[in-house]
């Protein structure tokens, strides 16, 4: 079963690289660094806004171009620290403009296909959705799977043998905590996904990806949480 319904509406790459979104992507971009911030806004290829203001046609054309063809490929980030009020520093990836106009322009045209799917609480991390104060209801599901899938996972990995000790390890910064090495955390991200596509059998007879269980048992509550569902 689809979780989301089929797009029947104009080609989604034609409406990104058309001059309307491309034009209003560009002027949210600039809009959302400050003036006084212009001048050290450069991402990995050293152009600020203003340099890429005063080469604007050019960039525009160019980026449409590169999406329209595919040929479009993301600059890597430049990564500084500043310094936090708190003390110390934090550390901050710069994105190039024309991957921030980039990015604006797919989420412009994204953003209200998907907006109607949301469910009246999701709002943490929606463009322009402010409930500041909005009493809600905040469930962990992952918390009611984690001994189905991650626990029971962990295990077996132990038991096979295919997680060693040596592989553990207890960081200096957190002596509370162990982590797994790189080697070890690849192989359980690998088991993870196996065990999220592998099938499992509803109540219903009904075999279906473990991955989609999760999401019906979220959206489950979700019905009961609104009163559209009076038992789980």
């Amino acid at each position: 079963m689809p979780i989301f319904p089929p797009y029947s509406g104009p080609p989604l790459l034609d409406q990104v690289v058309s001059v309307e979104n491309l034009t209003l992507a560009w002027r949210r971009v600039r809009g959302n660094i400050h003036v006084a911030r212009r001048a050290r806004s450069a991402g990995f290829d050293a152009m600020t806004v203003r340099d890429f203001e005063a080469d604007w046609l050019n960039q525009m054309r160019g980026l449409a171009e590169e999406l329209q063809t595919g040929s479009y490929r993301p600059l890597p980030a430049r990564h500084v620290t500043i310094p936090k009020a708190s003390g110390g520093e934090r550390a901050i990836a710069i994105l190039a403009i024309r991957d921030r106009v980039a990015q604006r322009a797919v989420q412009q045209v994204l953003q209200p296909l998907f907006e109607p799917l949301f469910l009246d609480c999701s709002y943490g991390c929606r463009l322009y959705v402010v409930e500041a104060g909005r009493p809600s209801l905040a469930l962990d599901m992952m918390e009611e799977f984690r001994p189905l899938v991650i626990d029971r996972l962990v295990l077996e990995l132990l038991k096979a043998g295919a997680l060693r000790r040596d592989q553990f390890e207890r960081p200096a910064h957190r002596p509370d905590a162990v982590y797994l090495d790189a080697t070890g955390r690849a192989l359980l991200v690998e088991r993870y996904e196996a065990a999220m596509s592998a099938p499992t059998r509803l109540a219903s007879g009904e075999q279906t990806p473990m991955r989609r269980v999760v999401l019906l048992q979220a959206q489950a509550v979700a019905r009961i949480v609104r009163g559209e569902q009076a038992e789980y």
